[in-house]
């Protein structure tokens, strides 16, 4: 068990964040560019477009205000690749406004303009597939020896703190899906109190079910579900 207070902290539940994100960027823009002109779609779409895009900006600013700063501070070789993922971060989220800015004129024009909003969340696919693969290398090199798990921590509570009471059950669905390994997914749901279990159990996991069977089709509603 890592101490909260000794450097040395469990980093896995980056790779789970950044799975949930990767696989929301990659399917988002097949998603738009299939819309069609059902309204409740629209509707569908313009929820998960705002949910992903500031789920991203969350984590990165998450990261900002917790990691870089300390690693560089403690490891001063880590600096270059500090000012690296700062930039990685500052370009992904001109990309991100570009995607705002085409969202905001596809909801003015659903026919003209989901080519554009399609196109601009492909730019931010492409982009987060490889700064997400650089920081997951740059993290897993030098966080673990420098940071407290505390101190790690606190980007997952800034993390949770923003996301609205009524999707957090949905979004604790969605990590339970992200996991490879059937043992870690269970290691993570027996630590989950108990109350949000049992909430869980009795309605986030229908509402995901309800949720991807709207977004992607029922056979993508089949995915991973809680242990007993």
């Amino acid at each position: 068990m890592m101490s909260p207070t000794a450097p040395g902290c469990d980093i896995r539940d980056l790779y789970i964040i950044h799975r949930v994100l990767r696989t929301a960027f990659s399917r988002a823009p097949g998603l738009v560019a299939a819309a069609g002109d059902d309204p409740a779609r629209h509707e569908l779409l313009d929820a998960h477009i705002k949910e992903i895009t500031e789920a991203l900006h969350r984590h990165h600013h998450g990261e900002d205000l917790t990691l870089w700063d300390r690693l560089a501070e403690r490891r001063p070789a880590c600096a270059l690749h500090v000012e690296q993922m700062r930039a990685q971060h500052a370009d992904i989220g001109r990309r991100l406004t570009d995607v705002k800015n085409a969202h905001a004129r596809w909801k003015a024009d659903r026919s003209g303009a989901n080519a554009e909003l399609a196109a601009a969340l492909e730019a931010v696919d492409t982009v987060l597939a490889a700064h997400l693969g650089d920081e997951e290398a740059f993290v897993a090199e030098h966080a673990p020896a420098l940071l407290t798990q505390t101190e790690w921590d606190e980007m997952r509570d800034h993390g949770i703190a923003g996301i609205p009471k009524n999707r957090l059950l949905i979004q604790l669905g969605y990590m339970l899906r992200a996991f490879e390994s059937e043992e870690e997914r269970a290691e993570f749901w027996r630590a989950i109190p108990l109350p949000a279990r049992a909430m869980y159990r009795l309605f986030g996991e229908r509402q995901l079910t309800r949720e991807l069977t709207a977004l992607y089709g029922p056979d993508d509603a089949a995915g991973r579900s809680a242990d007993a």
